[in-house]
């Protein structure tokens, strides 16, 4: 045996001996976790295997499946294989993202997705991936459930997820396979990164199968699919123009009529605003394309009952005396109304309406792709440049706007482009040229909405791509090909104002802004010169600048004015501010209200059955996070960084105006300072402390915040290990063959143990993340700063094969 060989004999030893001694002292937390739940069946099953043409017994666990947390709905449930692997009815399941063909006589099973294809055959662990041959863990196979008589092809699920790109993860106490992936939805000619909740739908009790495109939530709003749910589970009436946009639904004698992309809608005539426009949404994921309703007002207009679940994330509909019978919902709705109930108009400014309904036309028209096949050839690009509020002729508009603002980056070919496609993310504009080449290189033109622009050819697709940075979240854009074909185009929209109202409704007074698209803005309040500053970041003026009668706003302030510092920035200058504390913004789809007296006014509908899950009621020593609209729980991550005594809140997306207006208190000692900043699409909530801390996260979402507790680490942990990976930095450890103890130690402690440690209950500290030399009195310190209850400092020695015995 060579050295290196006995080197790593004993690692293997090691890892072992480490694990069965924190197994021992921790009553086999992380052992018996590998073990739960594998004969959790709730009652054995008759099967009948088409391909053996017999019956057998099954008493395993009988599997659930779980996308992006919501629950598959199930013929059939899923059964683990001999050898333990999980067998899911590939249809039920994967009906999530994959197109499902199936020969019955050659058992050829075969799934699609985009450009990629997967073929297996019934009895086979042979199966085929893009053309690749692969083994899989278990051969498919085709069943019959003889209690229902439901027949199935069941497939292994880990293979055929993790081919496709998605996450998957056993959760072995639950009998549960929980698979998940980014979803990405477009609408109104924009593609989006959906982050936000994914939710289901259930009707008088129900479920709804919606797991193949979920509800989604726009700006709070569950908006939910019209014909699943509406007709398919509750059974109204639904028609949809596709020429005129018009959608009718109806239940009973109640008839609402809307228009997609508009919130206005007539309820038997009767005008009314369903707050989110209607939408029709594409899942990029599965090319489904379905219309998507603001389900709270679709349901209570035709006279259901509607309750949000934030624990099940899911719209609860019932059937109700009312449902269906217009003077029941709405005749006895009027008989209810108070004082407090009815909203006041006072005061208002709009733009004209030619001109906003031009300004709408050019945002509808917007085109994103463009193919154009006459032409095949590489084309190199030779300049490019920008300009703003050029003459140029919009889409969907023949006027020449020059009174819009917007920015209009051009590129400039030698011969003709075959085909544009782009893409709109987070941060940045992606755009791709097609058969199109130009050297890598970065620029800025400094203008407001577009940062950096970066250029970068890909000589294996032959593809030129350009990547545009946004300055505000998802701004519309329009891509344009000149007839020669040679010069490009993408023209950047800001928000446009375009109405301004002051009113009250049941939270209070307000100015509430209009505008095309959400509105993205800071606060801040200047002690000195006694004034509230609200600006409103890429935001055109189409109003002009506005001075606030005084006897309007006589007990809010002294005096106002809206004025234009940039053609893409306004200001509210507030000055003389009369009770600030009470002054609150609110955003609203595409309305911003300031409210100068905001009252908190809770629906009774709001289920609060997530405080339920909670098991340790949250006092007044946690530190509160309010959270921007249309953040869940499950957005945030942390991040632990205990050797820099920090701890990090991330929550995507950029809030720091947010933050500078919601400030977050600190209530503890250790706490030096808490900051708040924007790195990498993340906004980071940093909390520095004077020591080494815990710290648990409790949510209460549903109430826009959560609460953060910071503690000493056993006021947190039960169970808390350190492991030590021995030398270090200049200090190699032992050498032999080529390697450094320090290396091995580090792999030991930091990969293969932090492995076997996650999930378990069990606190992992370590005392390095990196190949630094750590002083012998820093590492026997370090596990009484955390408070452990066992501490394993890892070491290798190096000996020829000829050693023998044992060392301690």
């Amino acid at each position: 045996m060579t050295n290196n060989k006995k080197l790593i004999k004993r690692f293997y030893a090691l890892i072992l001996i480490i694990t069965l001694a924190a197994g021992t002292a921790f009553s086999g937390t992380a052992a018996n976790a590998v073990f739960a739940g594998g004969s959790s069946a709730s009652g054995a099953l008759e099967l009948y295997d088409y391909s053996t043409k017999s019956t057998y017994t099954y008493n395993n666990a009988q599997l659930k499946y779980t996308y992006n947390g919501i629950n598959v709905p199930l013929g059939a449930p899923g059964i683990l294989s001999s050898n333990n692997v999980s067998l899911a009815p590939v249809y039920d399941v994967f009906q999530i993202g994959l197109g499902f063909g199936y020969k019955y006589d050659a058992g050829k099973i075969t799934l699609t997705n985009g450009g990629n294809t997967m073929v297996m055959e019934i009895g086979s662990k042979t199966a085929y991936f893009n053309g690749e041959k692969m083994t899989l863990q278990a051969a498919p196979i085709r069943i019959k459930y003889n209690a229902s008589g439901k027949s199935r092809v069941l497939v292994p699920s880990r293979n055929v997820a993790e081919s496709f790109g998605y996450s998957y993860k056993w959760i072995a106490a639950e009998s549960t396979v929980a698979i998940s992936k980014t979803l990405k939805i477009s609408y109104n000619k924009r593609t989006y990164t959906y982050t936000g909740t994914q939710a289901d739908v259930s009707y008088n009790g129900k479920v709804v199968n919606v797991v193949n495109f979920p509800s989604v939530m726009i700006s709070n709003v569950a908006m939910l699919r019209a014909y699943q749910v509406f007709v398919s589970s509750l059974g109204c009436s639904y028609n949809y123009n596709k020429s005129t946009k018009k959608i009718t639904i109806s239940k009973g004698d109640i008839v609402i009529e809307m228009k997609r992309d508009s919130t206005k809608c007539t309820i038997n005539g009767k005008e009314a605003d369903c707050g989110i426009a209607p939408r029709l949404i594409a899942n990029k994921l599965n090319g489904k394309q379905y219309m998507f309703l603001p389900g709270r007002f679709i349901a209570e207009s035709l006279g259901y009952s509607y309750t949000w679940s934030q624990a099940q994330k899911r719209s609860i509909i019932t059937s109700t005396e009312k449902t269906g019978n217009y003077d029941l919902v709405y005749n006895s709705k009027q008989e209810e109304l108070s004082e407090e109930d009815v909203s006041k108009t006072y005061y208002s400014f709009f733009v004209d309406e030619n001109k906003r309904l031009a300004y709408e036309k050019v945002i509808d028209n917007t085109v994103t792709e463009i193919d154009n096949a006459d032409y095949s050839g590489i084309a190199a690009a030779n300049l490019l440049s920008f300009n703003r509020n050029e003459e140029l002729e919009l889409s969907g508009t023949d006027e020449v706007t020059s009174e819009l603002y917007f920015e209009c980056y051009e590129m400039k070919f030698d011969s003709p482009v075959s085909k544009i496609s782009s893409e709109l993310t987070d941060d940045s504009i992606e755009v791709s040229f097609s058969n199109s080449m130009a050297v890598n290189k970065k620029y800025n033109f400094q203008g407001s909405l577009i940062g950096d622009i970066s250029l970068g050819y890909s000589e294996a697709n032959k593809t030129l791509n350009m990547v545009m940075k946004t300055n505000a979240s998802y701004p519309y854009y329009d891509i344009k090909l000149l007839d020669d074909g040679k010069t490009a185009r993408v023209i950047v929209y800001p928000n446009y104002l375009t109405g301004l109202t002051f009113g009250t409704d049941k939270h209070g007074d307000y100015i509430r802004f209009e505008g095309l698209t959400a509105f993205n803005y800071t606060i801040n309040v200047d002690d000195v010169n006694g004034q509230i500053i609200m600006s409103l970041e890429n935001t055109a003026n189409t109003l002009g600048n506005i001075s606030f009668p005084s006897d309007l706003f006589e007990d809010y302030f002294v005096n106002a004015v809206l004025y234009e510092t940039d053609p893409n920035r306004l200001e509210l200058i507030i000055n003389a501010p009369k009770n600030k504390e009470k002054y609150k913004v609110v955003s609203d789809s595409v309305n911003l209200y300031l409210y100068f007296n905001y009252k908190e006014v809770i629906a009774d509908t709001e289920i609060d059955d997530s405080k339920e899950e909670i098991e340790e009621k949250i006092d007044n020593t946690e530190i509160e996070i309010k959270l921007p609209e249309g953040v869940s729980f499950k957005d945030i991550t942390t991040s632990d960084l205990y050797l820099s005594k920090k701890i990090l809140v991330k929550i995507p997306g950029n809030y720091t105006s947010f933050y500078s207006t919601n400030k977050i208190t600190n209530k503890y000692k250790a706490v030096e300072s808490i900051n708040v900043s924007y790195e990498n699409g993340y906004t980071v909530i940093t909390f520095k402390t004077s020591k080494i801390q815990a710290f648990k996260l409790y949510d209460e979402s549903e109430n826009g915040r959560v609460y953060i507790k910071i503690a000493n680490p056993k006021e947190i942990y039960n169970k808390i290990i350190v492991l030590d990976a021995g030398h270090g930095g200049i200090d190699p450890g032992a050498v032999a063959n080529g390697y450094n103890e320090k290396d091995i130690n580090y792999a030991v402690t930091n990969t293969y143990c932090k492995q076997k440690f996650e999930n378990s209950g069990i606190k992992v500290y370590f005392t390095r993340y990196t190949d630094v030399k750590i002083d012998l009195y820093v590492r026997a310190d370090f596990p009484t700063q955390v408070q452990a209850d066992l501490f394993i400092s890892v070491h290798q020695d190096s000996a020829s094969a000829a050693a023998n015995g044992t060392a301690t």
